[in-house]
């Protein structure tokens, strides 16, 4: 798909005149400006949501009903609003991605708490490390 997260961060940079640093920074902490991030992003996210709908469509049209869960990964998944703007969208919450479900992260050099708040940006990594 033609839309991803630089999109989001190019579109909170124009809109609230910071660099694609600090914009990257405000879509994963927005801290007191979450509403606007979600603002800035909106038309990027459906223009997303609209790419999306063609492979749902497919879907549905080929097996007969519809698209059971979405899955959300990577750094854009934490944008603030996503998780909403996908249950608008498409009525059902999506889950954010566990790549590390299933193998041992039981070793005490591993920090559970980073695994929790950004493991699905690893998916690809994992992915990768699994083959």
């Amino acid at each position: 798909m033609p839309v991803g997260s630089t999109d989001f961060d190019a579109s909170l940079s124009k809109a609230l005149g910071v660099d694609i640093k600090k914009a990257e920074e405000l879509k994963n902490i927005p801290g007191d400006k979450a509403g606007e991030v979600t603002n800035c992003t909106r038309k990027v996210f459906d223009k997303l949501v609209d790419e999306m709908r063609l492979p749902f469509s497919y879907y549905e049209n080929q097996f007969g009903r519809g698209v059971d869960e979405i899955i959300l990964s990577g750094g854009g998944a934490f944008l603030v609003g996503m998780s909403d703007m996908f249950q608008e969208a498409f009525g059902a919450k999506p889950i954010l991605l566990d790549p590390f479900k299933f193998l041992d992260t039981s070793s005490e050099n591993i920090d559970k708490g980073l695994l929790g708040k950004a493991g699905s940006s690893f998916a690809v990594a994992v992915g990768l490390a699994l083959r």
